[in-house]
């Protein structure tokens, strides 16, 4: 897109925001994962308020990976119609760290031993109320996703993301000795128990599946941008991101995760210049 410019900004657990005990890319917690994706929401938030003020737009949102799902999070909690190319992620978190190929790199041992040791019962009945909630509700499938709508937002609060998920996501991010480590040292681990798997499914589904977030205030201004033999972000037990987002568009390309990474930059850029020109012809006076 002529004219164009971009600003980037590293999460908090990476280059030189990155925790001094962290070892590169490998978090430590559970609980910094989901710190991470809270506060990547919030700046998101805040940079395109500031871009915007400063007159600058039509501004849109983009990220690879574990950034992409992020980004989508940040466009579904903006009170404005907002362009977002999420590249090489999906509907939810979970399915990569139990299903995807980084499931074998969970310390499922630390987590179970974690489990096993709550002595008051006071993460079992955290966790309980977690999974019966997910559990509890219909699979989300094309047919039965039922997201919140945005008609009704509020421009300065969480939007219609339910009290109970924010609520579960800022305590399992807290200081009070809950999920820990995340991921494994360079031994191979042994396969995790259904409980084990189940709760991690449940966490990860309540705090970053798409369902539990607003549709943005203009789904047809986001593309989704996935590869077709994608090993780390199995889609095909997840809901599909078009029944969520109703008039979304997604596009596939060849390729797995890594290697799109590295070999389709030209793909998603071009992606976000065409959700940028949309933007610009149908919903800039």
């Amino acid at each position: 897109m002529k004219g164009s410019t971009k600003s980037f900004f590293n999460h908090e657990a990476d280059g030189s925001r990155k925790p001094k005990a962290q070892v590169r890319s490998q978090l430590q917690h559970v609980s910094d994962l989901l710190v991470m994706g809270l506060a990547l929401i919030l700046e998101c938030h805040l940079l395109l308020l500031w871009l915007e003020g400063d007159g600058l737009g039509p501004v849109g949102l983009t990220g690879i990976s574990m950034g992409g799902h992020n980004a989508s999070l940040a466009a579904a909690l903006h009170p404005k119609p907002l362009p977002v190319v999420p590249c090489l992620s999906w509907t939810t978190a979970s399915c990569v760290f139990t299903k995807g190929v980084l499931s074998s790199a969970v310390c499922w041992e630390a987590l179970e031993r974690q489990l096993a040791s709550d002595d008051d019962g006071a993460l079992g009945r955290l966790f309980r109320g977690v999974v019966c909630e997910v559990a509890g509700r219909e699979k989300p499938s094309a047919s039965t996703a039922t997201p919140p709508s945005a008609a009704t937002r509020d421009p300065v609060s969480w939007g219609n993301v339910p009290t109970a998920a924010i609520d579960c996501s800022v305590v399992v991010a807290g200081q009070t000795g809950l999920p820990r480590t995340l991921l494994a040292p360079a031994t191979r681990q042994l396969a995790p128990t259904a409980d084990t798997l189940l709760t991690m499914e449940a966490v990860l589904d309540y705090s970053t599946h798409l369902r539990y977030f607003p549709i943005p205030m203009a789904p047809n201004l986001a593309t989704f941008l996935v590869a077709k033999d994608d090993l780390y972000i199995p889609r095909d037990s997840v809901a599909d991101v078009r029944a969520l987002w109703p008039g979304c568009s997604v596009q596939y390309i060849e390729g797995g995760h890594v290697i799109s990474c590295i070999a389709k930059q030209p793909h998603f850029r071009n992606a976000l210049y065409n959700v940028l020109e949309k933007m610009a012809i149908n919903h800039v006076a």
